[in-house]
């Protein structure tokens, strides 16, 4: 009896003994990688917070640690975009926290979501644009068949209506520096189907 009151303590004792180790050992993990983001040694800091986390997954320095080592290591495409303008306000906040970050990852951290917020923005100038352009498309396209219902020659209409819409694609690429959205092959094989469908022929 005495001698399992014996072992029991000589267990807790070394159980103790090991927490108190490991615990040493994160935290001086924990200092080394500060060290190393500090040094922008990004992947060795990334790789001591991973330590930390494998002794204690829930450690929130660690966490935050590993996120902001990461977020350095994340290469940056830069994809050409729109800038927004200065009344967005979104754009605006952002550019703000760009502006009072501390550290060099909450920079980038940052820039990424500048960067994807401008995307988005640009996608949906791409979108806004071509719709506008479909809509003048759709009455050039409505003009042409009054021409021809008025008496003016179909093939006179049709290349009338075909200089029209090459005329607003020619517009699109140029305000987007050669690469506008892509309308006229689309409006003009609707102009043609147009024609068809009126029994008209297409020259």
């Amino acid at each position: 009896m005495k001698r399992t009151f014996i072992d029991l303590l000589l267990l807790t004792i070394l159980i103790v003994m090991s927490s108190f180790s490991t615990a040493v050992t994160a935290e001086e993990n924990l200092t080394e990688a500060s060290r190393l983001m500090k040094s922008e040694k990004y992947e060795q800091a990334e790789k001591a917070y991973a330590a930390v986390l494998s002794q204690d997954a829930q450690n929130a320095e660690a966490l935050k640690g590993l996120d902001d080592a990461r977020i350095m290591l994340r290469p940056f495409y830069v994809i050409q975009h729109l800038v927004p303008p200065p009344e967005d306000k979104n754009y605006a906040k952002l550019n703000k926290q760009f502006d009072d970050a501390k550290t060099p990852w909450d920079k980038r951290r940052a820039e990424f979501a500048m960067e994807k917020y401008s995307i988005q923005y640009t996608t949906d100038m791409f979108r806004l644009q071509r719709s506008g352009a479909e809509e003048t498309i759709d009455r050039i396209i409505k003009y042409a068949c009054d021409d021809v219902k008025k008496g003016i020659p179909a093939k006179q209409a049709f290349i009338t209506a075909q200089r029209k819409i090459r005329k607003v694609q020619d517009g699109l690429n140029r305000d987007w520096k050669g690469s506008g959205p892509p309308v006229f092959k689309k409006s003009l094989a609707r102009l043609k189907k147009t024609y068809d469908e009126n029994g008209w022929i297409v020259p």
